[in-house]
């Protein structure tokens, strides 16, 4: 499969290293990524190929998917001494939704732009990072999340440096991707900040509607994020892309446990 022919390569290109367009490119995401912390780059799958990979994945994530449901603060770590248990703070939240793994779609074109050499290089280039490398896990490296009438994925903090997600399929209602930059840093969980974020009463929340074919590169770490609930007969899918600035990295057993319901991947 020519993973070029499903690209925009006019808007985007991604193989001409030498290309005014691609260096501009690379210069936007940075500037976005140090203001805002999303950087989104609209109709970067043609159409069709959008529309072909939502047919698939549809009727995959309806009969195969694992159903991810938890309980969390935004932190996604019960672990925290130096506050009151009952700090606003530290509000349980649900989270939900449907996920695909890499191994269950082998053949997929996503599987193929996952590992195509000129979207890690062009990442990299964004993120400020010499190198990066896809995981080597073959559940975790790439998923699918699937959002079904009331799913969610509720206020948190990602573990990762920074993520990279492909729109698939909006729903009808909902599924609205929300932000507050910057609200925690490495060493300052901001806990009164993070508090009236979770109560409704900071205004710096914004709001993306992201349209399918859209890849978005985003610093989650410090910078908290949800989607809102989905409403609808019509899924939200977003493909999930994890790279990492060191070869050979897989998820512990436990972690694939919890996150997939299994350890390993399907024998084919």
């Amino acid at each position: 499969m020519d993973v070029c022919q499903h690209l925009d390569l006019e808007k985007y290109p991604l193989d001409q290293d030498d290309s005014a367009t691609l260096k501009s490119l690379i210069e936007e995401g940075r500037s976005q990524l140090r203001t805002s912390g999303v950087f989104l780059l609209p109709g970067f799958l043609r159409e069709d190929s959008v529309r072909r990979c939502a047919e698939q994945l549809s009727t995959i994530a309806k009969q195969e998917s694992f159903v991810h449901s938890r309980e969390h603060n935004i932190y996604f770590d019960d672990r925290y001494d130096d506050v009151e248990a009952d700090h606003p703070a530290l509000t349980r939240m649900h989270t939900r939704s449907l996920t695909i793994c890499a191994d269950q779609i082998p053949t997929s074109l996503l599987v193929k732009l996952y590992r195509w050499q000129p979207i890690i290089r062009f990442i990299a280039a964004v993120v400020g990072k010499n190198r990066l490398y896809p995981m080597d896990d073959p559940l975790a490296c790439l998923n699918i999340k699937s959002f079904r009438e009331g799913d969610e994925t509720n206020w948190h903090f990602d573990r990762a440096e920074f993520t990279v997600t492909l729109m698939i399929q909006k729903p009808k209602i909902g599924g609205i991707f929300q932000t507050r930059h910057e609200l925690r840093s490495n060493t300052n969980p901001n806990y009164e900040a993070v508090a009236k974020l979770l109560q409704g009463c900071d205004k710096q929340v914004r709001s993306f509607q992201i349209e399918p074919s859209t890849l978005t590169i985003f610093r989650g770490k410090n910078t908290a994020h949800r989607v809102s609930a989905v409403a609808g007969n019509r899924m939200r899918i977003v493909a999930v892309l994890s790279y990492f600035d060191s070869p050979n990295v897989r998820f512990t057993d436990s972690d694939r446990i919890q996150f997939y319901g299994r350890s390993q991947p399907q024998i084919t």
